[in-house]
């Protein structure tokens, strides 16, 4: 029972946060994969927020080795994220190469 009231109140505020969330950003172009300077950026992010946790002093080091863990396995989903984004980019792309060559294929048979 106990469990059931706190999933239902986590399910709410879920709901909270993703109505009260800003819009998304819009990428570049359609289906465009993050560029080497999004992850650039995005790894200077990491390893400013590690130098930070390193640095606070009110911390425990289990603590700051947790956190530290965390930040890093957060930092290798987001990567392999991203690597499934630009796979997924470039198989549309030649799906759509290959449909440009069916097309063009189909025409060349109606024009002869």
């Amino acid at each position: 029972m106990t469990l059931a009231v706190i999933k239902a109140k986590f399910t709410e505020e879920m709901k909270n946060k993703q109505e009260n969330a800003p819009p998304k950003k819009k990428k570049k172009l359609d289906d465009a994969p993050l560029s080497s300077e999004d992850e650039d950026a995005k790894a200077l992010e990491l390893k400013g927020r590690l130098d930070l946790i390193k640095e606070t002093r009110n911390m425990s080091p289990r603590s700051k080795r947790n956190l530290v863990n965390k930040l890093r396995i957060e930092h290798l989903i987001w990567r392999i994220d991203t690597m499934f984004e630009k796979r997924t980019a470039e198989h549309k792309i030649v799906e759509r190469k290959d449909d440009e060559q069916k097309i063009a294929e189909k025409t060349e048979a109606l024009e002869t």
